[in-house]
């Protein structure tokens, strides 16, 4: 089964993508000729790879992170071995998320209830860390200001979460569902990038709503 899934934003006629799925496995894709051809598959994790994501600005770079805790890079131009294996997550590393506008900000959240902010030049600690009390399942960067996090925290709702001076702080708390928060994201058109939509698991629901500016 398919886990996640993320695009390498490179432009048309070299976009590359990138799918974990339940075996451990992640799947390096390409568009060729019109098709979609599978160009690389290894095995990233123990059990299963929970996430993957690009480094949007140095598309040949990969993030994964898996049931087993570890959050890992990877170079798809040798994959023989992982750039850098990081510990530092006690739980399984269920979101990733590279920001498109800062260059060196990368964050990632586990079911351990924690989300990093880490400097993609030195993945050895994170540069800072807060607690959410509900597992991360989701991490959105806002679509223009690089200061702006979206955090959807299974058993405890949605998070706003602003980056000043480095460290990451609670902005606001959306907590109007009633089932497990799973999926969140910004409105990408101009004038409303202050809306966010929200969803839940068992209850279904979908809510929009807005933060101030």
């Amino acid at each position: 089964m398919i886990l996640s899934l993320d695009w390498s934003c490179q432009k048309e006629g070299s976009i590359k993508m990138i799918a974990s799925d339940t075996t451990g496995n992640l799947n390096y894709l390409a568009f060729r000729e019109s098709e979609l051809c599978l160009m690389e598959s290894w095995n990233a994790h123990s059990f299963e790879s929970w996430i993957a994501a690009f480094n949007y600005l140095q598309p040949h770079l990969v993030y994964s992170g898996g049931d087993d805790c570890h959050l890992k890079g990877w170079d798809t131009r040798n994959l023989s071995l992982a750039i850098f294996t990081s510990k530092r997550h006690s739980m399984g590393v269920t979101a990733i998320s590279k920001s498109k506008i800062n260059e060196h900000y990368l964050v990632t959240g586990s079911y351990d209830e924690n989300v990093f902010l880490w400097d993609d030049r030195s993945m050895k600690i994170p540069i800072s860390e807060i607690s959410l009390n509900g597992g991360i399942w989701r991490l959105k960067w806002h679509p223009t200001n690089p200061n702006y996090l979206l955090s959807a925290s299974m058993h405890n709702g949605f998070h706003v979460l602003s980056i000043e001076d480095g460290n990451l702080k609670l902005k606001a708390h959306y907590n109007k569902h009633e089932s497990l928060a799973y999926g969140v994201d910004w409105c990408f058109k101009e004038d409303e990038e202050n809306l966010i939509a929200s969803c839940s698991f068992y209850d279904k629901l979908l809510n929009v709503w807005k933060i101030s500016r």
